[in-house]
């Protein structure tokens, strides 16, 4: 590495602005990696690369404006409880009713 090979041959500089403008470079390219590296990172959160199933639906509603119930976070019950023939009538009555087709 280039950066290295300056930083190691400045072992032997004695000239203290030299010596202030190396560190300082070292310190650039440090925080150059730094930053490299956690924009890496926080591409593969942005894509969804590392995120779970149930993380990428909520980036996603979230991209577009709408969130995700909190219900979506339970597990699902084993079994859905059935309807019956009247509550069923009642729901229909209510769409008639409410114009909704």
């Amino acid at each position: 590495m280039h950066v290295l090979e300056q930083f190691r041959a400045g072992k032997k500089e004695a000239d203290e602005k030299k010596m202030a403008l190396m560190r300082a470079n070292a310190h650039s390219y440090a925080t150059l990696l730094s930053s490299i590296s956690e924009l890496k990172s926080l591409r593969a959160l942005d894509s969804g690369e590392k995120l779970d199933p149930r993380d990428k639906i909520r980036a996603t509603a979230s991209r577009v404006g709408l969130s995700v119930p909190s219900f979506a976070d339970q597990p699902l019950p084993e079994f859905l409880p059935k309807k019956t023939a009247k509550e069923y009538a009642r729901e229909a009555a209510e769409k008639k009713h409410s114009g909704v087709a």
